[in-house]
């Protein structure tokens, strides 16, 4: 059986270690609605929405008026128009790893490393560095936050620094800025997704931005369903905090 929470009237959580019952009790909820009615269907992944629309489509012969897309695919739609207007563009994994290069090797000549410049010059560096940086960054970590902690803390916030003004100079947006953007992008009249049913199908909430932006996407929609894979730690938590 699955676990059923209600955060608040209109949003329902529910977890379950079966894919089949988060199915089903997708489907119920999507039944609820008047055949035509617009729903946002939201996925970890574009194809798993897909899936579910699709088996919708083959029982009832056809159907309409759901939208489905991925998490990320919503937050670069709506934060698309903003990105244009400050000529950025978001960077791949690929492009935040060179940019993390440049830095590592930017803060090497400076002579701006103490703890890690044993390891600066290593191969894996550049890729464990980018990933780490994203990682703070999606998690609203500072540079002034950085700053107080031992030993590794004054390294990490000077290339930290140094990446944000590389993007910074190469227009690029990463994804943390992706999700600061579309968060704010929903309140907007002109850019904003209109109001309507959700259902959030084992989207993961990973980090904290991006737990920002999915919660104020739940917010303003009337209705709302969250799937959870048992075992998802993050989502629970975040499910626990509301």
């Amino acid at each position: 059986m699955p676990e059923s929470t209600s955060i608040r009237d209109s949003i329902i959580a529910v977890q379950s270690g079966s894919a089949a019952v988060r199915l089903r009790e997708a489907r119920r909820f999507l039944d609820q609605f008047e055949p035509g009615a617009e729903v946002l269907l939201l996925g970890a992944s574009r194809g798993s929405v897909d899936d579910l629309a699709r088996a919708i489509a083959n029982e009832k012969g056809a159907t309409f008026g759901l939208h489905r897309l991925s998490f990320t695919q919503l937050a670069a739609r709506l934060a698309a128009l903003e990105l244009a207007a400050r000529d950025r563009a978001p960077t791949t994994a690929l492009g935040h790893e060179a940019v993390a290069t440049r830095a590592a090797f930017e803060a090497r000549s400076k002579e701006a490393l103490e703890y890690f410049l044993p390891v600066s010059q290593t191969p894996g560096f550049p890729k464990a560095l980018a990933r780490t940086l994203l990682d703070l960054r999606l998690a609203a970590v500072g540079t002034h936050d950085l700053h107080r902690l031992p030993r590794s803390g004054g390294d990490l916030a000077a290339l930290l620094d140094r990446v944000e003004n590389l993007l910074s100079e190469a227009g690029a947006s990463d994804r943390a800025a992706l999700f600061e953007i579309a968060t704010v992008a929903l309140g907007s009249s002109v850019i904003g997704w209109p109001p309507m049913p959700l259902l959030l199908l084992d989207v993961p909430f990973q980090s904290e931005i991006e737990a920002q932006f999915l919660w104020t996407l739940v917010q303003q929609s009337p209705h709302v369903m969250i799937t959870v894979p048992m075992g998802d730690v993050s989502a629970v938590t975040q499910l626990d905090k509301r």
